[in-house]
């Protein structure tokens, strides 16, 4: 569920660990708009200070504990975008695809 906090209570409404529709909860549930503003992360009192634009994939990859394993050896990788440069580099290149897998 949703523990993004709204004057004391916790959303509570069901989410998916998916980068792009979490953004669109925070859009159509807290009123939220996604810029460079810094903000505090209000998810389960995480406070963390980020870039409201990041937020989405803060609470995917730390809150959710959303992976990507490496196509080529299997290691956990925070997010795609790292997991694309791991994979550049991976000394167990082979031809095998990528997996995403909730933690």
């Amino acid at each position: 569920p949703c523990m993004w906090s709204s004057h004391g209570c916790q959303c509570g409404g069901r989410i998916e660990g998916e980068k792009n529709r979490i953004a669109q909860h925070l859009r159509d549930y807290h009123n939220f708009v996604c810029d460079e503003e810094q903000m505090t992360c209000l998810w389960d009192r995480c406070g963390t200070v980020l870039q409201r634009r990041n937020v989405a994939r803060h609470i995917v990859t730390f809150h959710l504990g959303v992976k990507v394993l490496c196509k080529h050896c299997g290691i956990p990788i925070s997010r795609q975008d790292a997991n694309k440069k791991h994979e550049k580099s991976c000394a167990s290149a082979s031809k095998v695809g990528a997996t995403v897998y909730p933690r």
